[in-house]
């Protein structure tokens, strides 16, 4: 799975933000910033859209917590491309590019069986980690 788009729709102090991730190369990306720049935010939200917005996010300082939003754009090994938004909740949270409720099992066939833990443990790199 590649991520080719993250749309900051409406999470942690973004608004309609997008990062494109889109290239025809094999490329590394690496976000880097000062401080407060929104590197943690991007990253959680990454997380948040390929596997849910956590039930106590921070994230919701600036939207509500029924408002926040993240799209992504992610292209399946094969060359399959998928639109994706994902909006806080607990039911129904994955949506397609239209709005309609997605089935999770698109999503799950891009991630390949990598979990939560595993993307957070070997992809999902901070300062800390």
């Amino acid at each position: 799975m590649k991520l080719l788009k993250l749309g900051l729709l409406a999470y942690g102090p973004f608004s309609d933000e997008t990062l494109d991730f889109c290239t025809d190369v094999p490329t590394l990306h690496m976000i880097f910033g000062p401080n407060e720049a929104g590197k943690s935010t991007a990253l959680r939200a990454i997380t948040g859209l390929l596997y849910g917005i956590d039930e106590r996010t921070t994230d919701a300082h600036v939207h509500l917590p029924k408002a926040l939003r993240i799209l992504g754009e992610i292209a399946h090994g094969d060359g399959e491309r998928l639109t994706i938004v994902r909006r806080k909740g607990r039911k129904g949270t994955l949506l397609d590019g239209e709005g309609a409720v997605m089935d999770e099992a698109l999503l799950q066939r891009a991630l390949a069986g990598v979990s939560k833990q595993l993307f957070t443990t070997m992809f999902g790199l901070d300062h800390r980690s």
